[in-house]
């Protein structure tokens, strides 16, 4: 049997995952060899680019898989390769609401649930090719069940959800440094005013601007005019001006929001606004980055 099953999973799941890999290979006869799990960290490098016949993929989508934007993404990369192939394991408490839409047309499996991984049985017998005894797979569920509870106390938990109705508005800057530090652009600090000046090809550098007191300090519609403003009492004062910027807007709590900007100077070759309030910042940073490295 050449085919592969992908288990995605968030890098707070790692141990459910390995669960999971041990579940299948006791309740099937799939070899353990022909089982991947595909981390946070692997995930660029082994996600394939089109529909793949030999792979039969699997999340397990859980607290920290839908809290990490790198996880929903690429749940949005397989669904949009392996549509009704793919098939996604919902963890409390995640429910199908949490996930706006994303799983309409894909059959999806809450582990809560009686029921749970019977239709599973079903995908990989006819997929896989291998013969499964329905007392064997019974067996093994109540078996994967069982560990599943010592490990629920931690992985049934909305960690950065229940942090973020608290956070302060300096907790940004720390969120936004980690999500870029996986694109390994070489530092995350520029020069006052351009706290987060990101280098590019061709000497040219990326600006993300996280707006905190509700105004945009970095003028996207006047890039070159505010670009000498900002840099001129600075020793950087012959810097050019960047050619990609971010405006995140996280306005202190009390503080007006500026709106995105209605004009954006020709001088920039990239813009994107996006508004820290919206659930999906995180992926349409995620996004806005990989735009901006492919320029």
């Amino acid at each position: 049997m050449n085919k592969q099953i992908h288990i995605l999973c968030s890098d707070r799941d790692i141990e459910l995952a390995n669960l999971f890999a041990a579940f299948l290979v006791k309740a099937t006869t799939v070899n353990k060899e022909a089982i991947k799990v595909i981390k946070e960290e692997d995930s660029n490098k082994l996600i394939p680019t089109e529909d793949d016949h030999t792979i039969l993929p699997l999340a397990l989508v859980t607290a920290g898989f839908h809290e990490s934007p790198y996880c929903m993404r690429n749940l949005g990369k397989y669904i949009a390769l392996f549509g009704q192939s793919f098939y996604p394991i919902v963890f409390d408490p995640v429910d199908y609401n949490s996930l706006r839409g994303m799983l309409l047309g894909v059959q999806v499996d809450k582990f809560s649930k009686d029921t749970a991984l019977t239709h599973l049985s079903d995908i990989i017998n006819s997929s896989l090719d291998v013969t499964i005894s329905v007392t064997k797979w019974e067996e093994e569920i109540a078996n994967l069940k069982n560990e599943y509870l010592k490990i629920e106390n931690e992985l049934a938990q909305w960690k950065f959800r229940e942090l973020e109705r608290y956070e302060s508005s300096r907790d940004i800057h720390q969120q936004f440094k980690d999500l870029i530090r996986k694109f390994n652009l070489g530092g995350h600090f520029g020069f006052e005013p351009y706290l987060y000046r990101l280098p590019l090809k061709n000497k040219n550098y990326l600006v993300v601007d996280i707006c905190t007191n509700g105004y945009i300090r970095n003028n996207p519609t006047n890039i070159v005019e505010n670009h000498k403003a900002n840099i001129k009492n600075h020793s950087n004062n012959t810097e050019t001006p960047p050619k990609a910027l971010i405006t995140l807007m996280k306005p202190k709590p009390g503080l007006p929001k500026k709106s995105q900007p209605k004009s954006i100077d020709t001088n920039l070759e990239y813009y994107r606004y996006i508004d820290c309030d919206d659930l999906d910042w995180r992926e349409q940073l995620l996004e806005a980055i990989e735009e901006v490295i492919s320029l």
